[in-house]
């Protein structure tokens, strides 16, 4: 099977809520006049790019895996909507009818697709709760997180709880880059995604690293977006650090490049020699077929991509279209 394990949906309560002209638990939806989604929530506007637009329904998104020769995909609410700077006790109620919503989407189409579930993150303990709840439904095969929350990385101990429930239920968690501190040199060029968001990665996958939470949690399951950013192509840099600086070695005895090779990364690089240096260093088992659809920045053919590296073999290809994610969930039928 060809099996994207980053795709992106848009909960129906906030679809309703525009069409509506209701609040979805403070937050204010509405659409432009292209029909793109703009919502507003603790005083502040989010625009959900015109390209949500195709992510609405169930039976649309199915008819465009179809035409990218997708058997399924698994899915994750738009960045935007991780909503991080929620109350807590608000963040807890929207994660929950978000993921029901999720829950509903896969039950549309059980064969077609699956789910990473959204947390509260700025409630740890009601991240846990919503772990053990989601952990049970259908079709939820993980959990879906920013690469920061507001702007606390992913050594920070609070989150330590989120992860090792995550590992108890074997559960994934997919990190996806969102919330980027502001910086005026990525104003232009739209530099924010072409560097910010795989520096926002590289920046989560070191923090998980260096400080030892790997060694912490040894059969954890961790996914990252966009190939893991720059962090595999840094292996040698982050060894060399760990070698000769204390600061890099005081909380973790592992060499990096071997948790590099613990971790899973989507095949969205773009390039094939990009690709081919991410399975050499971590391995072809670590790499799931990833398209970022429908994202504007997402690639529209990635089976066709894969299947047209000349350096991956037919095994390779095989495992990275589906066979990993495969045996990480089971076969989807």
């Amino acid at each position: 099977m060809n099996i994207d394990f980053h795709g992106h949906f848009i909960p129906q309560r906030l679809v309703n809520a525009a069409a509506t002209g209701k609040e979805f638990r403070g937050i204010r939806m509405s659409r432009t006049e292209t029909g793109a989604l703009i919502g507003e929530a603790e005083g502040k506007s989010f625009d959900l790019p015109e390209w949500t637009m195709k992510a609405e329904t169930p039976e649309t998104r199915i008819a465009e895996l179809d035409a990218m020769r997708l058997d399924a995909q698994v899915l994750s609410i738009a960045p935007r909507l991780q909503r991080y700077s929620a109350e807590p006790g608000a963040a807890a109620i929207i994660a929950g009818e978000m993921n029901d919503d999720l829950v509903e989407w896969i039950a549309a189409a059980p064969k077609r697709f699956r789910g990473l579930a959204h947390l509260p993150l700025q409630d740890p303990k009601a991240s846990v709760a919503e772990i053990e709840r989601m952990a049970g439904k259908k079709g939820i095969i993980g959990f879906g997180v920013g690469t920061n929350v507001n702007a606390k990385g992913w050594d920070s101990p609070e989150f330590f709880p989120v992860l090792e429930a995550a590992q108890a239920n074997d559960m994934i968690v997919f990190f996806h880059p969102a919330n980027r501190p502001k910086d005026d040199r990525m104003r232009r060029y739209h530099l924010k995604n072409l560097v910010g968001n795989p520096l926002e990665t590289t920046l989560a996958i070191a923090a998980l690293i260096f400080s030892g939470v790997l060694d912490k949690l040894p059969t954890v399951k961790m996914s990252f977006a966009h190939a893991g950013g720059f962090a595999v192509l840094g292996a040698g840099r982050f060894d060399y650090g760990h070698q000769v600086r204390e600061d890099a070695k005081e909380e973790s005895a592992t060499l990096p490049s071997d948790a590099l090779r613990r971790l899973y990364y989507d095949s969205i690089t773009f390039s094939e020699r990009a690709l081919r240096h991410v399975v050499d260093v971590v391995g072809v088992s670590q790499v799931l077929l990833g398209s970022d659809h429908p994202a504007d920045m997402g690639t529209t053919d990635p089976v066709g991509f894969i299947e047209g590296c000349a350096s991956l073999d037919a095994r390779e290809k095989a495992a990275i279209l589906g066979g990993n994610l495969e045996t990480l969930i089971g076969h989807i039928d």
